[in-house]
């Protein structure tokens, strides 16, 4: 993981916890996950995929494989939907269990691809997806337990 997002999913767990467990104010939680959404949303070519050179130069993504760009803005669309899942459903907004499942039918769908396609993809971006999926996977638990349990 990027220091960045590293830095913007620490914040928005801290505010998850912090809004269950003493009642602070919903910014906490929405502005740090609505900035996380849009950066996997808008960056997430730059972010899974190494480029080298400037981002800027066509050369620098001749050496991607076309099926890897078109996985990662499609994972970073997934990421960006889970986020917003995770927001709705600490917030209790309506229309949180439709995103969550969502982004749950379109990781495992993207997952089993990303599985079948491992010998083509480099490796790097193999496993920077599947732990951001790990890390998803286990952000997603505790958030339904906190709302649900708890």
């Amino acid at each position: 993981m990027k220091s960045f997002e590293f830095i913007l999913l620490a914040i928005f767990v801290v505010g998850i916890s912090l809004f269950k467990i003493i009642d602070l104010d919903f910014l906490f939680v929405f502005i740090p996950g609505f900035i996380l959404s849009i950066y996997y949303f808008a960056l997430s070519i730059f972010l899974f995929n190494t480029i080298n050179g400037s981002v800027l130069k066509y050369k620098s993504f001749q050496e991607i494989n076309r099926i890897q760009i078109v996985l990662s803005i499609v994972y970073g669309v997934c990421f960006s939907i889970f986020t917003m899942s995770l927001i709705f459903i600490t917030l209790a907004w309506p229309g949180s269990l439709f995103l969550l499942l969502l982004a749950i039918i379109l990781f495992i769908i993207l997952t089993i691809i990303l599985i079948k396609r491992k010998q083509k993809v480099e490796n790097i971006f193999y496993f920077s997806i599947l732990n951001r999926i790990k890390f998803s996977a286990l952000l997603s638990i505790i958030i339904i337990l906190l709302r649900f349990v708890f």
